[in-house]
């Protein structure tokens, strides 16, 4: 109606872009960015679990071969004509085997050096030795594969938001971490975390540690706002690719 028009025409002249624009938020719809926010949540939590129970040249295997699936992805979500040629795939393959070879060519070093060096009786491992490792392998490589997924999934699920919507990167910043509040604090209400985290900090020995938190969401913050202007600059490959090389 005339009124709507009006009122409008007005957001429009004070800003300079539509209203739809200025809200941000009502040019995508919320689930989006919940599923945004899961996926990222997720692959976290899976990247952190695996860098407790996997060896380090395990961790840089997944690492490196994020480029794949993130193509993969690219192919399925985002909608846009353009698709990776068999040279992009090989290019891909190439750098992940690269680095893999590399983190797995260190751990057969190291391993041998630490073989020499250690005393005959320690040499051998028992059966139950044995299949305890073998299990934390392929519970590793499980979570290794979740995480890489995961990731490969926000990255361009992010790249999607953009293409469609037309959005900036603030606009995702903030609606991306609004909803990861919103996910973390509902699991530390029903797991009890978030009184113990209160409980920790209000102790007079940790309040200390006020600094680092604050220190630590600073750098936090200007990262994610590189890594979603690149995103958006250059395509998520391009980021996994930059990821990998880090």
């Amino acid at each position: 109606n005339a009124r709507t028009y009006r009122a409008r025409k007005r957001i429009i002249s004070v800003s300079g872009k539509p209203a739809a624009t200025v809200a941000g938020i009502g040019k995508v719809p919320l689930v989006q960015f919940a599923l945004l926010s899961f996926s990222d949540c997720l692959g976290r939590n899976l990247q952190l679990y695996t860098r407790s129970t996997t060896t380090f040249p395990l961790q840089m295997v997944g690492r490196s071969s994020r480029v794949l699936p993130t193509m993969l992805l690219g192919r399925f979500l985002l909608k846009t004509n353009t698709a990776y040629t068999r040279r992009d795939f090989l290019e891909a393959s190439v750098l992940s085997a690269a680095v893999a070879v590399f983190a797995l060519f260190s751990r057969a070093e190291t391993a041998t050096s630490k073989s020499s060096d250690a005393p005959d009786h320690h040499h051998h491992l028992s059966d139950d030795d044995t299949a305890t490792t073998s299990g934390s392998t392929f519970l590793g490589l499980v979570t290794t594969a979740g995480y890489s997924f995961c990731d490969a999934f926000t990255w361009t699920w992010q790249s999607r938001i953009y293409r469609t919507h037309h959005v900036d990167q603030y606009t995702v910043m903030l609606w991306l971490n609004a909803c990861q509040m919103g996910v973390l604090g509902a699991f530390h209400l029903l797991s009890g975390g978030g009184y113990a985290a209160v409980a920790f900090l209000s102790n007079s020995e940790n309040r200390g540690c006020l600094y680092q938190i604050v220190n630590l969401a600073f750098c936090s913050a200007v990262s994610q706002l590189m890594a979603l202007y690149i995103i958006r600059r250059f395509g998520p490959v391009a980021f996994t690719a930059l990821m990998s090389a880090r």
